[in-house]
């Protein structure tokens, strides 16, 4: 594919994410009680855009072997880690999926991960939000370092983890939780409740500083000799 499509295909995703505030602002002027409804249909749309975008490029059966084996790590370390609360490796394996497998992996890596850890932890009308969330902070590892070996550092990817729990994951879910559990669309709630998020948000910062520290290089090593060897992403190296 060429580079133009490439550039499309993240604005298509950028426009996607934005739609989630658009939703709100729009069931504040509808009503109060179809923003859940209105919003968990952006949500599952946006998964299944992506989704569906993954499957037309008819990936190869050992890429998907790969990406099914990063989602069971990162469910079974949510699992091991469940007795901490908000420190868990799932963050840092989302992040590593993206940077290695690119930014479409990345996506399904963090969608799945939530979806099946949650069948241990519980579901809940949150699940599609934790879905969304890390899908979007393993799409933009990917977007930002797949395929860029000067950026891959475990220090650029520290950065990135700890930066994206405060800018993508932690204020998606509180402002989706506030608006969720209060069922109103009254904005002076979001405040409040983000800056109650901020401890909850440090923590997992902490979490996935720890685990890229400790995981970045055996990952990108094993991750990357398995790529050369049995030829993974040769036929789409187009992938962001």
């Amino acid at each position: 594919m060429s580079k133009k499509y490439s550039i499309r295909y993240i604005l298509s995703v950028v426009c996607v994410f934005s739609s989630i505030p658009l939703v709100t602002i729009v069931a504040s002027k509808l009503d109060v009680s179809m923003f859940m409804p209105l919003s968990l249909l952006v949500v599952f749309l946006s998964i299944a855009s992506l989704f569906l975008s993954f499957e037309s490029r008819k990936p190869q059966a050992k890429e998907i072997v790969v990406l099914a084996v990063m989602c069971a790590i990162a469910v079974i370390g949510r699992a091991i880690f469940g007795f901490i609360p908000f420190f868990k490796p799932i963050g840092a394996i989302v992040i590593l999926t993206g940077v290695t497998m690119g930014a479409q992996c990345g996506f399904i890596a963090g969608c799945m991960s939530m979806l099946a850890s949650n069948f241990l932890v519980g579901q809940g009308p949150w699940t599609p939000w934790q879905m969304i969330s890390f899908g979007f902070l393993g799409f933009f590892a990917g977007v930002i370092f797949f395929n860029k070996e000067k950026r891959i550092t475990k220090l650029n990817l520290i950065i990135y983890g700890t930066l994206s729990y405060f800018f993508i994951f932690g204020p998606l879910l509180d402002v989706s939780g506030a608006l969720f559990l209060t069922n109103v669309t009254d904005f002076s709630i979001l405040i409040p409740n983000l800056i109650a998020g901020i401890p909850v948000n440090i923590s997992q910062g902490i979490a996935t500083t720890i685990f890229l520290f400790l995981l970045t290089d055996p990952f990108l090593e094993k991750l990357n000799r398995m790529k050369v060897k049995y030829g993974l992403m040769d036929n789409n190296s187009h992938e962001i």
